[in-house]
């Protein structure tokens, strides 16, 4: 297939890997994302910490989001 021939790179999805697979093309993943470690501490005394992350699919209007708030706590 002349996908075969190819030099692009692909984005990193499993639902292309898979379909790529099914008609024996050969798929060009695109490297791994950079990690880095971040260390997470409580925030002073007397602040509020917001933890939030959110994702959404294309611009079809789905989406999702999630937070958590945390605050010191005096021992």
């Amino acid at each position: 297939m002349g996908g075969n021939l190819s030099k692009g790179i692909m984005s990193n999805c499993i639902t292309d890997f898979q379909a790529l697979k099914e008609f024996n093309i050969v798929s060009h993943p695109g490297l791994a994302p950079k990690i880095q470690e971040v260390i997470w501490s409580f925030p002073p005394n007397g602040w509020i910490k917001v933890n939030s992350d959110g994702a959404a699919r294309g611009s079809s209007g789905h989406a999702s989001v999630g937070a958590f708030f945390v605050t010191q706590v005096d021992e």
